[in-house]
């Protein structure tokens, strides 16, 4: 049955690419199982071979470039969500702690009003 983790088609294997490196942890799974994928892609396309080395050397260097600025993409998205949600977060925690402030200093001055009247009344 061999590795669960790693699927090998019943199809002649491409001189493209080297199958160790697929079952390497080289880069990352993703990273094989697209360069792999890929590698299928042009395979039903010339099933003869054909293609240059170069073409598909300059499409594996692509994709080499590619999926890590997706990925960096990915990340930044994340931290600015994160972000942006922390700043809400700490927004609201101020408006809080202003709105309590506001409520502690209109009740006071209220007592001090109703203190002044109480006082002025007695006279």
């Amino acid at each position: 049955m061999g590795n669960l983790l790693y699927w090998e088609p019943q199809i002649r294997t491409t001189p493209y690419i080297n199958q160790s490196f697929l079952q390497s942890n080289s880069f990352s799974k993703i990273h094989s199982a697209t360069l792999y994928a890929c590698e299928r892609f042009v395979y039903r396309l010339d099933p003869q071979g054909i293609l240059s080395m170069w073409s598909w050397l300059i499409l594996r260097l692509g994709l080499a470039l590619l999926i890590p600025l997706f990925a960096c993409w990915g990340l930044v998205w994340c931290i600015s969500l994160f972000a942006s949600a922390a700043l809400a977060m700490v927004t609201a925690i101020t408006q809080f702690i202003v709105g309590t402030l506001k409520l502690i200093g209109y009740i006071f001055l209220t007592g001090v009003v109703l203190m002044c009247f109480g006082l002025f009344s007695n006279k």
